[in-house]
């Protein structure tokens, strides 16, 4: 009895079919792997993109108060706080309000320009939170400056996503 070689037990186009069967797999957990990390990514900047448009609007509402609507005003900044800042705004909406009235005080604020950190130790971005830095201007009258003045700000900000989808505001920090 004749002992067969590896070849004549296993015909060409059976290697074949095996090798380009591998390659094809092969293609096919790459383009998956690719196209999960495509989405993945696009995932990300959209809720980036959320979070800056989130942001301008915050700060465009933190910098905008009135004697004349003062409570409308602070009412709108509480609803967009939470964690460490809601707690302190919170805690000094009473001063704050009296002081607004006092001086007959308004602000306007627009914002100029918004990026996200990246890399930030205190102002983290991921999935639920975004740290974002908002370059803005305020048009600020009182009692003691009726025409008003522009003044300029730089604001830190750590967003909080909640289980609503809002964002919200849970650190603040001026910035020089």
């Amino acid at each position: 009895m004749k002992k067969e070689s590896a070849y004549e037990r296993a015909p060409l186009w059976i290697v074949v079919v095996v090798v380009l069967s591998l390659i094809g797999a092969g293609a096919v957990a790459l383009g998956a792997w690719k196209g999960w990390d495509l989405y993945e990514s696009n995932r990300a900047d959209g809720l980036e993109q959320e979070a800056l448009d989130a942001a301008g609007q915050l700060v465009t509402n933190f910098m905008t108060t009135s004697a004349t609507s003062v409570d409308a005003d602070l009412a709108r900044i509480v609803e967009g706080a939470t964690g460490e800042f809601g707690d302190q705004f919170k805690n000094g909406q009473a001063a704050l309000k009296e002081t607004i009235v006092a001086n007959k005080a308004a602000s306007v604020g627009k914002v100029l320009s918004k990026a996200i950190l990246h890399g930030d130790p205190v102002y983290q971005t991921d999935t639920d939170s975004a740290g974002v830095i908002v370059a803005c201007d305020a048009q600020v009258s009182n009692v003691n400056a009726p025409d008003g003045r522009l003044l300029h700000y730089r604001v830190k900000l750590g967003l909080t996503l909640g289980g609503d989808g809002v964002w919200r505001i849970s650190k603040l920090e001026f910035v020089g």
